[in-house]
């Protein structure tokens, strides 16, 4: 398959997957995966550059990033390279330094707690403001509902239970 085309499980096109930025992957991982930190499926290639993969990876991931980067104020990594190889698949990314919003919380203050959630909220609510192409139900930026979490549901029409915008999981955040 070419770094272009597209893989049978991904409606995504790989991102500027050249031969030398795959390969250049592949022997940064190979030569730095005893060294280096991991964090979940993320390998800390340098102060500035991660990668993230593994089988259950998407295309898809790296697209929404992408989309969510030119539509929004919502600050994400910014994506260097994403492909597939051998049945996984690479997103090369900017390192954001941070902490998970999960990480201390029980010992933050009311206020942080909340300064956080509404943020959160912000976050949401902007990306809920995205719309959708004409004619498309509830779905990813590939089109079609898929969520390597969620395996049980895999709509290859590309429209899940919720046809709509308007018909999909609502969910209440706290003012």
């Amino acid at each position: 398959m070419s770094p272009q085309q597209k893989s049978p499980n991904s409606a995504s096109k790989p991102i500027n997957a050249t031969a030398f930025r795959r390969l250049s992957t592949l022997l940064a991982i190979k030569l730095l995966k005893r060294f280096r930190i991991y964090v979940g499926s993320v390998l800390m290639l340098t102060d500035k550059i991660c990668v993230k993969y593994g089988p259950l990876m998407q295309l898809s991931e790296a697209s929404t990033m992408r989309l969510i980067s030119e539509h929004t104020s919502i600050p994400v990594p910014k994506v260097f390279c994403a492909f597939e190889h051998s049945g996984q698949t690479y997103t090369v990314m900017q390192r954001i330094k941070g902490d998970r919003i999960g990480k201390g919380w029980v010992k933050r203050s009311e206020e942080s707690r909340t300064r956080l959630l509404s943020q959160l909220k912000a976050m949401i609510l902007e990306m809920r403001e995205l719309q959708p192409p004409a004619n498309m139900g509830v779905a990813s930026v590939d089109g079609h509902l898929r969520s390597s979490s969620l395996r049980a549901i895999q709509y290859s029409s590309g429209l899940s239970p919720a046809s709509t915008h308007g018909g999909g999981i609502r969910f209440k955040a706290r003012p």
